[in-house]
């Protein structure tokens, strides 16, 4: 019988065996696989921020008041407003990358946490829009990207450790 060892195939432990070796790297594909969901979820979130500000803007009077007084429903445009919305977009670009990138752990509880935090930030914009008997485009847009936000930290708790899947796949062998 083969063993591991810490050589790496896409993050992941090889086995010497060759009828091994096949199933260890279709493992690491399976992780590559849930990772690249993961980071294209974080682009969609990235895009749907600006999506997001373009259907407020082309509600009628909108564009018009912001060009007029620098407000939008009574509150004035700041520089602290701008820099919340460029980390609602450079967050996600961030995460879609590291995603890729991070070790495992670090990688698991980076994406579920700030899943979570961007969840609760969509989730209670899209509350207040929904209170204020708000219904368009926008609404949508902040529900699918609550949705998605969710959806990300729910892969990411189900990422399987890279170690976990091949000791699991050396007990199926065993037990052959």
């Amino acid at each position: 019988r083969g063993h591991t060892h810490p050589g790496q195939v896409l993050g992941l432990w090889r086995c010497h065996d060759g009828r091994r070796t096949v199933k260890v790297e279709v493992i690491a594909m399976k992780e590559l696989y849930r990772k690249l969901q993961i980071s294209m979820l974080w682009i969609f979130l990235a895009v749907g921020t600006p999506a997001g500000l373009a259907l407020i803007i082309i509600e009628p009077g909108v564009l018009d008041e912001f060009l007029g007084s620098g407000t939008y429903e009574g509150t004035e445009i700041t520089t602290a407003m701008t820099v919340q919305l460029a980390v609602f977009v450079i967050v996600p670009l961030v995460m879609a990358f590291l995603t890729l990138t991070l070790p495992h752990v670090a990688n698991r509880l980076s994406n579920v946490i700030l899943g979570l935090v961007m969840a609760i930030f969509d989730g209670m914009d899209m509350v207040t829009h929904l209170a204020d008997g708000q219904f368009g485009g926008e609404v949508l847009m902040i529900t699918t990207m609550t949705i998605v936000a969710l959806v990300i930290a729910w892969l990411a708790w189900h990422l399987p450790a890279p170690e976990e899947s091949i000791v699991e796949h050396e007990r199926e062998l065993m037990h052959r």
